[in-house]
């Protein structure tokens, strides 16, 4: 639904107003953090009474990381991202790379932690077409399509050599930021049916 949202506006506003829209830390962007805060928070009002306290740890401190990570605080202390591995060999002061190892391995831990405890429940629960496990799903393949649309310009020009135009350009840009708008609603939607459970 979100890619059908972002083509139509696409199609139908001009390159502009588009742009503007989907500028950097510009309306789509900014309440992609808020709602990713929302749903860090939101994982412990939502909590049931049997629910496993690492997981909703795990779950809020990843929903906390990608609201942080919109707000490219990743980049914060240098200016370039503690993402890479590159950064812990270059030049930065020690302690940015310490800190920022810490952080890392603390969301490390929280996203393995999903993956171990849940990710043979999920995609057993998929297959049962079970609510809570399909928006698990749907999150993750449109985390990985939107990460995938946010590398694909810069890529194709620089191991390619393939320019994409500017309409082009807009389409994906478009696809992307509203694809990354979509992801904490989904999250916030599969908080919710699972508090709704019987």
């Amino acid at each position: 639904m979100a890619f059908l949202v972002a083509t139509a506006l696409w199609w139908w506003i001009p390159a502009p107003t588009l742009k503007a829209l989907i500028v950097e830390g510009g309306p789509i962007e900014r309440p992609t953090e808020w709602f990713y805060f929302a749903a860090a928070a939101l994982a412990w009002v939502w909590r049931r009474p049997g629910d496993a306290w690492r997981t909703t740890l795990a779950i809020s401190l990843v929903m906390l990381a990608f609201g942080a990570r919109e707000m490219d605080l990743h980049k914060h202390w240098t200016g370039t991202t503690m993402l890479r591995a590159s950064f812990y060999y270059s030049d930065a002061p020690l302690e940015h790379r310490l800190w920022s190892l810490a952080v890392v391995t603390v969301v490390a831990w929280a996203m393995g932690s999903l993956v171990w405890r849940h990710a043979r429940a999920v995609w057993s629960g998929v297959r049962r077409a079970d609510t809570v496990c399909t928006s698990v799903a749907i999150f993750m393949a449109t985390l990985v399509f939107t990460k995938a649309l946010d590398r694909s310009i810069n890529v194709l020009a620089e191991d390619f050599g393939v320019m994409v135009p500017a309409v082009t350009g807009g389409l994906i840009s478009a696809w992307e930021e509203i694809g990354e708008l979509s992801l904490p609603l989904v999250a916030l939607l599969a908080l919710w049916q699972h508090s709704r459970r019987r």
